[in-house]
């Protein structure tokens, strides 16, 4: 059986991907990071597993962001070179 991820580690783990992201160079008012931003509110707020392909315009990347429902998976943040 498995366990959905608790909203506290949601939220831990929504924080590191914001946290990385501006240590990367996107903004905070980067309309990326405030795309990725709100996706990742919505997983905390639902805890609905989703997957989202977010442009990073200004550093010619894409971010590939997986937020799972399970507990013994990890919310992940793959920056890609646009193509």
């Amino acid at each position: 059986m498995s366990h959905e991820k608790p909203k506290a580690d949601r939220l831990r783990e929504g924080m590191e991907i914001l946290r990385k992201l501006q240590e990367f160079g996107v903004g905070k008012t980067d309309p990326g990071f405030q795309e990725v931003q709100g996706a990742i509110a919505v997983w905390v707020s639902t805890g609905a597993a989703a997957q989202h392909k977010i442009p990073l315009s200004r550093q010619e990347r894409v971010a590939e962001i997986v937020l799972p429902r399970r507990a013994q998976n990890t919310a992940t943040c793959v920056l890609k070179v646009m193509t």
